[in-house]
């Protein structure tokens, strides 16, 4: 007999291919597995800072923050990509041109440094 999928085989290897197909954009899961519709985590996260008394953000907000954050201190673009989950570099850059300024400062104050050092 070959190392082909057999019998019952085939069912449990078409049930995880279909599961994998319906997680696919899933980003909260219970500890069983099962899914957290985004709603139910926005609400959560509203009550929560509301409880805490902080100011009124969208859950979205934090991962525009965290990304800025990131590039303020240094990190570069493509990283800061990496960690969205951006598919290519394109949508972060054009996201976060913003932050680029900034951080250019920084950027020529090194290479001037480096410039107009003597060799020792």
């Amino acid at each position: 007999m070959g190392a082909g999928v057999h019998g019952g085989d085939r069912a449990q290897v078409d049930d995880h291919r279909t599961h994998r197909r319906r997680l696919r954009d899933v980003v909260f899961v219970r500890e069983d597995g099962s899914v957290l519709h985004p709603e139910h985590v926005t609400r959560r996260f509203q009550r929560q800072t509301n409880v805490a008394g902080l100011e009124k953000i969208r859950f979205q907000d934090l991962r525009h923050t965290r990304a800025t954050r990131a590039l303020l201190a240094g990190v570069p673009l493509k990283v800061v990509q990496e960690r969205l989950g951006h598919s290519s570099y394109t949508p972060t850059a054009n996201t976060y041109t913003h932050v680029q300024p900034e951080a250019g400062v920084g950027a020529a104050a090194r290479i001037a440094s480096l410039t107009l050092s003597r060799p020792a």
